[in-house]
């Protein structure tokens, strides 16, 4: 067996190193490669508190200012999808402390039913309301009015972009926009449950088919799934954050889940004792807020990861 001397190993070593140092001088080497980069960092989710003493809630809509909205409809009493009369809406301040559980309440001049999806715009809160929707002004006293939604059969969601409302159909296999007195339908899958709009695109999740959609503002097709129904059983909300994640919840599964930018990448966010609803995110404090309709109550948790 040959034996290498100590200055002929020192040799060989410093030749390999000044390899090693030509071959990189085209690709500059730094420490920043060693540290996770931007947006590689999974989301996270940690419990922070828990909102009680509510009645069915179904939806969470997150102000700016931090407030949101629930809507709750008494679902055990007549059913989920009853003209009873019996909904309200319940207001959170922007500590998460519930203020007002019944902020606005069902009365004979302004039924609220059976409420559902709801979304913020130009100064008012819009409710989904099984077959119409209900409008509540926020700064001003003023008395809430009812936008009736021709042909509709079973409203679930409603979205905007900043101009324009849309509203899902569950059973119409339909989405309607409504603007001012202008209204279109889109083509859309059936079973719609929950909306949300990121960068100018509507997303949707459905509860038959379990998968999610980008619903064309064209209105000439239902759009193409994302192909993720071997993950879920049964969608019931979707929201976006900023950097393009999905977050959306199976109640049938009693989890929360992330779907990343590619469409592709599903991981589990939150797991629940009981079915979550129409989930809320607060962009601006890194929030999530899912209602457990069964429990009434709220679960709320903190976001962390990727920024």
């Amino acid at each position: 067996m040959n034996i290498i001397s100590t200055r002929t190993l020192r040799m060989i070593l410093c030749t390999v190193a000044i390899i090693g140092i030509a071959g990189c001088q085209g690709r500059r080497f730094s420490l920043e490669s060693l540290r996770p980069r931007a947006g590689t960092t999974d989301w996270s989710a940690e419990p922070v508190s828990v909102i009680g003493s509510l009645d069915g809630p179904v939806c969470v809509e997150v102000a700016s200012t931090g407030v949101a909205y629930v809507s709750n409809g008494e679902i055990y009493a007549d059913g989920y999808w009853a003209d009873d009369g019996s909904g309200f809406i319940s207001h959170i301040t922007s500590v998460g402390d519930l203020d007002i559980p019944r902020w606005k309440n069902s009365n004979p001049r302004t039924v609220l039913n059976s409420p559902k999806g709801m979304c913020l715009l130009k100064g008012n809160l819009y409710v989904a309301d099984n077959t119409r929707i209900v409008r509540y002004p926020l700064h001003i006293d003023g008395e809430a009015d009812v936008i009736e939604v021709s042909g509709a059969q079973k409203l679930t969601d409603v979205v905007s972009d900043g101009k324009s409302l849309f509203v899902s159909d569950l059973q119409a296999a339909k989405v309607v926009r409504i603007d001012g007195d202008q209204i279109t339908e889109l083509h859309a899958p059936t079973s719609i449950t929950a909306m949300a709009f990121h960068n100018g695109a509507l997303f949707a999740v459905t509860s038959d088919s379990a998968d999610i959609y980008e619903i064309p503002l064209t209105g000439q097709s239902p759009g193409e799934p994302f192909g993720l129904t071997e993950h879920f059983s049964k969608l019931s909300g979707i929201d976006v954050l900023e950097d393009g994640t999905f977050v959306v919840a199976d109640s049938r599964a009693n989890r929360v889940f992330t779907v990343g930018r590619d469409r592709k990448t599903v991981k589990m966010l939150v797991e629940l004792r009981t079915p979550p609803a129409m989930i809320g995110v607060d962009r601006w404090r890194n929030r999530l807020f899912v209602p457990e309709l069964e429990a009434d109550q709220i679960s709320v948790f903190s976001l962390g990861g990727r920024q």
